[in-house]
């Protein structure tokens, strides 16, 4: 889809990158980490063709149709006057995701727009409800390839569940940008640190191994080298370094990310029941002096209890998929 060749990316008289590369296939799904500063948003408008090389090259597919969520809103600003609907029916009036046909309604309500609030005007939008309206605009336009800079900015926890569900059905290619941990561990099948140091690193450990990297930084007397994000074995760049040690044997990144949306949903089943586990016993104190009710309660509680162990279960099984 996408191949950023023998890369250098400078900004001023600072090189983000060099002597980079990094092939980006059908179907990968990659999360960006790095301070502040470090070029991710400039890496992505680099993929966009927006920033240009010092050096080396970018191939583009000749199938690609790529979309950004950027962390501007003014290009909403030329639909203010319309209604939400509206201005997603402009893009398109159904979208296919997850094999199915949906229609631009089905999917604005499933990221938070209700059917009265369709009918709002864009105007009067709030921060986040923009930031929503881009996303459902980028995905009805049927992109292959999607990047997303910081797409949590703005957004509540409901909105953000719902679009992590949106692009489990989505079969396209996914960078994420993001200082959100779960959120790239959730999406994204594999992590890429900008250290600060020209260097594009791949983190077999995940997001746990680039805060190890950055806390070795400080003390590193040599510039540690760029490495090729998808031969993590094979140094790279001009100064050479070592790089990552292969990873064993992985599962399929599908099942990878089927995984990872089971182990969600399970962790995310077992907060709701150790809440109302919490409410059950406060209650049966309450009703300490009253049989009926605590057995009434009893029985809800070893109910949940039953649950629990069953869904504890299944996160261990889905938790030894993912670790090996």
């Amino acid at each position: 889809m996408l191949d950023l060749l023998d890369a250098t990316v400078t900004v001023g008289d600072r090189t983000l990158l060099e002597d980079v590369t990094w092939r980006i296939g059908p179907g990968d799904r990659y999360g960006l980490v790095g301070v502040n500063g470090a070029g991710k948003s400039t890496l992505l408008r680099v993929l966009q063709g927006q920033h240009p090389l010092a050096r080396g090259r970018l191939k583009v597919g000749k199938t690609v149709r790529m979309a950004c969520l950027t962390q501007e809103l003014r290009e909403l600003d030329r639909v203010a006057g319309w209604s939400v609907i509206d201005s997603i029916t402009e893009v398109r009036s159904f979208t296919v995701i997850g094999g199915k046909e949906v229609s631009a309604s089905s999917l604005a309500k499933r990221l938070g727009f209700s059917g009265g609030r369709q009918q709002s005007r864009v105007g009067d939008l709030s921060g986040g409800e923009r930031r929503r309206l881009q996303f459902v605009r980028l995905l009805m336009d049927e992109p292959n390839v999607l990047l997303l800079d910081e797409p949590t900015n703005d957004l509540d926890i409901d909105t953000l569940t719902a679009m992590e569900d949106v692009l489990d059905g989505w079969a396209g290619t996914l960078v994420v940008v993001s200082h959100d941990r779960y959120l790239l561990e959730r999406m994204t099948d594999r992590q890429l640190a900008l250290l600060g140091d020209g260097s594009l690193r791949d983190l077999p450990g995940g997001v746990e191994e680039y805060l190890r990297l950055r806390r070795q930084l400080p003390g590193r007397s040599s510039r540690p080298g760029v490495t090729d994000p998808t031969a993590p074995a094979a140094p790279s760049g001009r100064n050479g370094g070592t790089a990552p040690a292969p990873r064993g044997p992985r599962p399929d990144a599908a099942a990878e990310r089927e995984a990872r949306k089971t182990l969600a949903r399970v962790e995310r089943a077992l907060d709701r029941i150790h809440a109302q586990e919490a409410r059950l016993h406060e209650q049966m104190a309450r009703a300490a002096t009253d049989p009926d009710r605590l057995a009434t309660l009893t029985a809800e509680l070893a109910d949940l209890t039953d649950q629990e162990a069953r869904l504890e279960e299944e996160w261990m099984e889905v938790s030894e998929v993912l670790e090996d």
